[in-house]
């Protein structure tokens, strides 16, 4: 009878429906996740063999770390604590750093750790940016950071601000970002020898060269688009200014690399996964995601004595690979600093003119 059914077109009907349901969630999740080549990264994170490197200890080290309440950000700053370094953990608001901060020092087994100190950075708003470089400043008497990682991001649908016009991934991912680095520098709050490790993303592939689209809204259509061009676009504007401000003096060329961490279990824009589509991405999330601390561990790599990322590298997950050719072009470089200029006296005039 087993041999009877297996011919059958009940069957063949049973098979050719199960093969269908596999093959179109096999199409959602790469559509989702960008592509072929985004897919693979997912595959890649499973198969590549650990990093292996001495465990340093960041004892006497100062680290600011944006997006610090949760998610990947949260993780990091447990694992800067374990090794003694001294965390400045950031989010949007005050009330929210503090919990986090004191959810972190409750979760350290070992007593004797690092300092968790919260502060409040809205990466959306340039004013929380420089108030909180004012009081950064004050508060460390204008001691630089020794290391800063650029973690804060933005995802998914969000409206735009209804003061500049701005959408929030270009605005936080990108023009928040590079305020920071600005802001901060001109404080001396980062000098030559602060690293910076911004946590870019494998979606920066996705981005295209010279586009700059700030003022579109997030659609289901493009946010994904938007998502890898504002880390296309900071990547480039980075790379930039790094070699801009060697330009003249080598010694002064600062430490910045970047580092995909992969697929990480966190819920930045899954509020705008579509319902029909939700067990597709719950499934993906469950086979290919890590969670935040298994994936933590890496910012210890990259912090290790002996660095192992020269500066402008490229970390994919555990390998390092050459990133977008965009963001290694001179012309793209002069290209993003300057339509970056613009768009920031753009936005001090709308902002001016609605106040």
């Amino acid at each position: 009878r087993g041999h009877q059914w297996l011919r059958s077109p009940m069957c063949f009907r049973w098979t050719a429906l199960i093969i269908t349901i596999a093959v179109a969630n096999l199409a959602i999740m790469v559509g989702m996740v960008g592509g072929p080549r985004m897919f693979w990264d997912l595959i890649e994170q499973n198969i590549q063999p650990p990093l292996v490197f001495e465990i340093p200890n960041l004892s006497g080290s100062d680290v600011l770390l944006t997006g610090a309440n949760r998610g990947l950000g949260k993780a990091i700053a447990s694992v800067l604590a374990q090794v003694n370094a001294s965390v400045v953990m950031t989010c949007r608001t005050q009330q929210k750093c503090s919990k986090a901060a004191n959810e972190v020092s409750e979760s350290l087994i070992d007593e004797s750790h690092g300092t968790l100190i919260p502060a409040s950075i809205d990466l959306g708003s340039m004013d929380s940016i420089d108030s909180a470089v004012n009081l950064l400043k004050e508060s460390r008497a204008g001691s630089p950071f020794d290391i800063v990682v650029l973690n804060a991001a933005v995802a998914g649908l969000h409206p735009s601000d209804p003061k500049t016009g701005m959408n929030p991934i270009i605005g936080v991912n990108f023009v928040g970002n590079i305020h920071v680095i600005q802001s901060f520098t001109k404080a001396r709050l980062i000098d030559a020898h602060t690293k910076v490790i911004v946590v870019s993303s494998g979606a920066h592939f996705l981005g295209i060269p010279e586009q700059l689209p700030a003022m579109e809204e997030i659609s289901m259509s493009n946010a994904q688009y938007m998502y890898g061009q504002s880390k296309l676009l900071l990547q480039t504007w980075l790379e930039g200014w790094r070699l801009q401000a060697a330009s003249e003096d080598d010694s002064k060329k600062p430490y910045i690399s970047y580092w995909n961490p992969g697929p990480v279990y966190t819920d930045l824009g899954a509020h705008s996964v579509p319902a029909v589509i939700y067990p597709t991405y719950w499934l993906m999330k469950k086979v290919f995601f890590v969670y935040p601390h298994t994936v933590a561990n890496t910012i210890l790599y990259l912090l290790s004595a002996q660095t192992p990322l020269p500066a402008g590298g490229f970390l994919n997950m555990r390998l390092q690979i050459k990133p977008h050719p965009w963001t290694e072009d001179a012309k793209a470089h002069r290209w993003v600093l300057e339509a970056t200029s613009a768009l920031l006296e753009t936005l001090i005039t709308v902002s001016q003119h609605k106040a």
